[in-house]
C-alpha cells in the first residue's frame, strides 16, 4: 500500500481518525511549548593513589611514622574497583533520597568513564530545568561522591595521610540544553499516535466491509425474470455468479438482468432440389417419354426413392428431397 492509498483510507474514515490526530497534535504541542526544558551540567572526578607506606629508614628518622596505620585495604583491589563502588553507592536509592531532599533532580547520572585511564575517572551529570539548577545538581552529586569515598576508607581505620583522594578535573561551570530528552519524548508521542491511528482506521474499515455484505438468511435476492426468489446455498457449497467468480458461501447475490434478444424472421426462397436441376439440364428430346414413365418417376421421387443410374427423368417430374441420383 502506497502513501496515496493510505491517505485515501484515512480520508474515508476521517471521523474516526480525527480524534487521534488531534490528540497527537496536542502531545506535540505539549512537548515543544509546555514541557519544561532539560539542562545538563557535567563534572569529572579523578581518583589518585595515596603515598607509599614509610620505609624502615624513614621510620628510624621519624619514629612517629611507625605509629601511623599506613595500610589501605582498598588498594589491594585497585582504584577502578574503588571507583565502581563509589558510583554504585551514589546511584543507590539511599543517596538519591538524600540528594532529592537537597533539591537535586533525581535524573542525575554517575558513571565510570569508559576511557582506558589509570587512575580511573568518575563522570557526573547534573540535570535541571534551568542552567543554574543543573550546575547546582552536578556540584552536590560530586560532593556526595567525594564524601562517600572518604567514609569508606575511614570505616577501615585508614589514616588521613594514606587516603585515596578525588580531584575535580572538570568543573560544572556551564549547562547545556539537552535536545535528546525532548527528542525522545517527541518520538514516543508520534509513535503512539501512529499506532492509535492505525488501530482506529483498521477497525473502521473492518466495520464498513461487514456492513456492506448482507447474509441471505436475512435478505433473499429476487430473480429479475419474474421467477421465485433465489434459494440460499447450503453450507459448504458454492455457486458461480454471472461473471464466473464463485459467490462467498452463505451469501447470495441478485442475478443480473438478462434482456431478451429479439430475432426477426426473414423469408428465404426455397432451395431447388437436385432433381429439379437435373430436369432443367436434360435435352428436349426426352419430352416424348410415355405417361407411364412419368408416373413411375413421379411416384419414385415423391417417395424419396433413389433414381437408378442412366434412367431418364421426365421433364417436370418432382424429385423428392434426399433422393440419390446415380451417376451416368
Amino acid at each position: 500500500m502506497d502513501l496515496l492509498s493510505i491517505l485515501r483510507v484515512t480520508w474515508r474514515h476521517k471521523l474516526a481518525a480525527l480524534p487521534v490526530i488531534l490528540l497527537t497534535c496536542a502531545g506535540v504541542f505539549y512537548v515543544f511549548f509546555v514541557k519544561p526544558p532539560v539542562y545538563e551540567a557535567n563534572t569529572s572526578l579523578l581518583l589518585i593513589n595515596p603515598p607509599n607506606a614509610p620505609t624502615a629508614e624513614q621510620m628510624n628518622l621519624y619514629p612517629k611514622l611507625a605509629k601511623i596505620n599506613s595500610n589501605n585495604v582498598y588498594l589491594d583491589d585497585g582504584l577502578e574497583t574503588v571507583a565502581d563502588v563509589v558510583v554504585n553507592i551514589v546511584d543507590g536509592s539511599a543517596d538519591q533520597k538524600a540528594l532529592a531532599a537537597q533539591g537535586v533532580d533525581p535524573r542525575y547520572q554517575a558513571a565510570l568513564s569508559t576511557d582506558f585511564a589509570d587512575p580511573p575517572v568518575i563522570n557526573i551529570t547534573g540535570v535541571g530545568s534551568t542552567p543554574a539548577e543543573a550546575i547546582r545538581s552536578a556540584n552536590l552529586v560530586s560532593q556526595e561522591a567525594t564524601t562517600t569515598l572518604y567514609q569508606l576508607q575511614v570505616a577501615q581505620n585508614v589514616n588521613s595521610l594514606y587516603l585515596i583522594q578525588s580531584v575535580t578535573i572538570t568543573a560544572p561551570n556551564q549547562a547545556q540544553l539537552s535536545v535528546s530528552g525532548k527528542l525522545r519524548t517527541l518520538i514516543a508521542v508520534l509513535a503512539l499516535g501512529a499506532i492509535l491511528l492505525l488501530i482506529m482506521i483498521s477497525t473502521a474499515e473492518a466495520l464498513a466491509k461487514r456492513r456492506s455484505v448482507q447474509p441471505t438468511s436475512v435478505i433473499f435476492a429476487t430473480a429479475t425474470n419474474g421467477s421465485a426468489p433465489v434459494k440460499p446455498l447450503e453450507p459448504g457449497y458454492e455457486r458461480e455468479s454471472a461473471s464466473g467468480k464463485p459467490v462467498e458461501p452463505g451469501y447470495e447475490r441478485t442475478p443480473p438482468t438478462v434482456k431478451p434478444v429479439l430475432r426477426r424472421k426473414v423469408a428465404v426462397a426455397p432451395k431447388k432440389s437436385i432433381h429439379a436441376e437435373l430436369r432443367e439440364s436434360l435435352p428436349s428430346n426426352n419430352a416424348d417419354t410415355g405417361a407411364d414413365a412419368d408416373a413411375e418417376a413421379d411416384a419414385s421421387t415423391a417417395a424419396g426413392a433413389d433414381v437408378p443410374a442412366g434412367a431418364d427423368v421426365p421433364v417436370g417430374a418432382d424429385v423428392g428431397v434426399g433422393a440419390d441420383v446415380g451417376a451416368d
